[in-house]
């Protein structure tokens, strides 16, 4: 009996020290992005909130962050405060996003999370941002290194495509030698999606070359007119995406073209929907700003 009340004081002990010993780390953890944003100045701060808060939130960058989108990309024009995005959910932004866009770049060096990535660069007339969740990445090309293969030469592995999109020394266009279904398909739209968006281009370019006096090939038209009659838009209506534009609490789906009677688009829909429903869990409790600063910075 008194060694059954020691041990049990010996444990109590042990919780007390370990609970004790990891409030002041989590604490820590929880406070270094806030640490970082009281230096920086209010029209930073406010600027940087803008950026996230728009910028990323409305152009899927949650759903990498939080959810199970492999990569996702943006940027912007230095010479203009015009913002061209990924899917276009946006046409064009002011002066205090692109601020935001700054302050995030001046703020790359104080990320260390292990799952995502981030690259920012540049060149003479714009600035990028690519965002890899690696896990999600690795996922997606085991899934479908063939298709890249295909494209890329036989040669290109899992491994080798990962190590080169991730190391951020090449431009990811010229990893995928701008091969748009490769593109769609690590920006999470899906295989099939990807590549009947790829044939639309392909088609749309093809039609661009028959200027007068050449007639455009009928054939081509037909088979362009059924494609669209069969695709439409994957995230809300006209009608929910105003909803979701007045609600800070809503979250968009992600914006691309679809077909929409294809169990690929079903189980994409799943997928996303359960992304939603585990971030407004997240949302409910902070901000999607202090979520993001806050996984950014954590080791």
């Amino acid at each position: 009996m008194k060694f059954k009340r020691g041990k049990g004081l010996i444990i109590a002990l042990l919780i007390l020290v370990l609970t004790g010993s990891a409030i002041p780390f989590l604490a820590r953890e929880q406070s270094r992005s806030t640490r970082i944003l009281s230096q920086l100045s209010d029209d930073e701060r406010h600027c940087l909130s803008v950026f996230l808060d728009i910028t990323l939130f409305y152009d899927n960058f949650a759903y990498l962050l939080f959810g199970s989108k492999p990569i996702a990309i943006t940027g912007c024009q230095k010479s203009t405060p015009s913002f061209y995005f990924s899917r276009h959910f946006l046409s064009s932004l002011d002066v205090e996003e692109k601020m935001g866009f700054e302050v995030f770049k001046k703020m790359q060096h104080l990320f260390c999370s292990r799952n995502v990535i981030v690259h920012i660069t540049e060149d003479e007339d714009n600035l990028y941002l690519l965002m890899i969740n690696k896990k999600n990445l690795l996922r997606t090309l085991q899934e479908h290194i063939e298709d890249f293969k295909q494209v890329l030469g036989a040669e290109n592995t899992v491994e080798s495509l990962f190590n080169r999109i991730t190391a951020g020394k090449e431009h990811l266009a010229d990893v995928l030698k701008k091969h748009q279904a490769l593109l769609g398909i690590l920006l999470g739209f899906g295989r099939n999606n990807s590549w009947l968006f790829h044939e639309k281009s392909t088609i749309r370019t093809k039609l661009k070359e028959f200027a007068p006096p050449k007639k455009r090939d009928s054939s081509l038209e037909k088979e362009l007119d059924l494609m669209d009659q069969n695709t439409t838009a994957f995230s809300e209506n006209s009608r929910q995406s105003k909803y979701i534009l007045r609600n800070p609490c809503a979250i968009p789906l992600p914006g691309f073209m679809v077909d929409p009677h294809s169990l690929e688009t079903k189980q994409l829909k799943e997928m996303y929907e359960k992304d939603r429903q585990g971030m407004k869990k997240i949302f409910a409790k902070q901000s999607f700003v202090d979520a993001t600063l806050q996984l950014l910075m954590k080791e």
